[in-house]
């Protein structure tokens, strides 16, 4: 899950910032072809920005998760029954604690 955060963050990064770009070069009314060129040029800029961005927030959660852990186990999980079967074994055995 945490392989692909930093390619996700740099993805919405550059996405942001090429949309940016290309509406301020519009508003501007620069010419269409200048905009495009220099909106791809910061598209791979801040693709490589949010990547490094991105790299630095998985290291600070990976660190963060192992310390919590660390310091508060997670529990064992608790079976539930899921199929027919266990779920009469579990009746019968919630009988037996019942009657003394």
């Amino acid at each position: 899950m945490l392989s692909k955060l930093p390619v996700q963050i740099g993805t919405a990064f550059a996405l942001s910032a090429f949309a940016v770009s290309l509406g301020s070069g519009l508003v501007a009314h620069a010419e269409p072809s200048q905009v495009l060129i220099r909106s791809v040029v910061v598209l791979i800029g801040a693709t490589a920005i949010g990547r490094v961005f991105g790299h630095c927030v998985r290291t600070t959660l990976v660190e963060h998760i192992g310390a919590l852990t660390a310091e508060q186990p997670l529990p064992e999980p608790i079976p539930v029954p899921t199929t027919v079967e266990d779920r009469g074994a579990a009746k019968a055995t919630e009988v037996q604690r019942e009657s003394p």
